[in-house]
């Protein structure tokens, strides 16, 4: 039966789970680590950074496991949560690697509003697509939301991850071009998508 949730510090601090959050991480944003900023080595080590970046906010990091190992994972963040991604840059990288990676999360980077959740990213695992893992995902976000507005950045072109979305009635409100990041991540059109808790959303999650 797969589990979907957050996970104790303790569980995250575990060096196994840190190196299957790394293997889902790079899996998941290869097609943005490109060849002009990254090669799979650096590729490599910014998904194991963002690994333990994302294990010491464990209460934003949702996690679908099955017999301790992990398939998925859905990181968020709100006005309230704050970001020290930038200092943990800082103190992770230095010279002219710490200027790629900082433009590298500059360019997928959002700052959500007051009574908005913002969802950084989903990945699910090559083994489990098509389950149905993305949707468990969402909807327990969905469920634990304390904010009006769940949002997120979908490149334009991944048309699965759009239906994913649309599915769990998430509408697109805008699309965006970005020369720079059709530069940095290989993706240049950008769907902004939004759901909306309603009332009937807000007496579920406090049946």
């Amino acid at each position: 039966i797969m589990i979907v949730g957050t996970l104790s510090k303790r569980d995250m601090f575990s060096e196994d789970m840190r190196q299957q959050l790394s293997m889902l991480i790079l899996d998941g944003f290869e097609r943005k680590f490109t060849v002009k900023l990254f090669n799979i080595n650096v590729a490599k080590d910014i998904a194991k950074f963002l690994a333990c970046y994302i294990s010491e906010k464990n209460n934003q990091l949702i996690i679908a496991h099955q017999n301790n190992d992990i398939y998925g994972c859905l990181f968020y963040s709100n006005k309230e949560a704050g970001s020290s991604l930038y200092d943990a840059i800082k103190r992770f990288y230095s010279g002219t690697k710490r200027l790629k990676v900082i433009l590298f999360f500059l360019v997928l980077g959002y700052k959500p509003l007051r009574n908005e959740t913002y969802i950084e990213f989903l990945v699910v695992s090559n083994k489990c697509r098509r389950e149905g893992v993305g949707t468990q995902l969402i909807k327990y976000c969905q469920r634990q939301l304390l904010t009006k507005k769940l949002t997120l950045y979908v490149a334009a072109e991944n048309t699965r991850a759009i239906k994913l979305y649309q599915k769990n009635n998430f509408v697109v409100r805008k699309v965006q071009h970005s020369m720079l990041s059709g530069i940095c991540v290989n993706h240049e059109k950008w769907c902004f998508m939004v759901w909306e808790k309603s009332n009937e959303d807000c007496y579920d999650r406090n049946v």
